[in-house]
């Protein structure tokens, strides 16, 4: 069977990327208590390739994750307007390292 009469099928469903923002300041004490940083970002971002393998071979597929927060770890889980007053470092970008990876998939 030629290459061109084969049928395509799926082998890998990975998302590639994501974003949410959750308000976190109600009201003015927030805003102070959060040094202006109202809102706490999560992004998450997943890009696949094929790795280059012998002639012949199938590829390796390479997938590869970023997760992030901001400001700092802050958590999905978590009330924002419970949590501690935010310092001058705390308003950066993290990785989160649970969901930062790399995962190679072999036939």
């Amino acid at each position: 069977m030629a290459l061109d009469e084969l049928e395509a099928k799926e082998v890998l469903h990975v998302p590639m990327s994501s974003g949410i923002e959750i308000r976190a300041c109600f009201d003015e004490e927030d805003v102070q208590k959060r040094i202006s940083a109202c809102h706490d970002q999560y992004d998450f971002t997943g890009s696949p390739e094929l790795a280059k393998g012998a002639p012949g071979d199938m590829p390796d597929l390479l997938y590869a994750t970023v997760a992030t927060s901001f400001p700092g770890r802050v958590s999905r889980s978590a009330d924002s307007t419970t949590a501690p007053a935010l310092t001058e470092a705390d308003p950066v970008k993290v990785e989160n390292e649970t969901c930062t990876y790399q995962r190679t998939y072999r036939f």
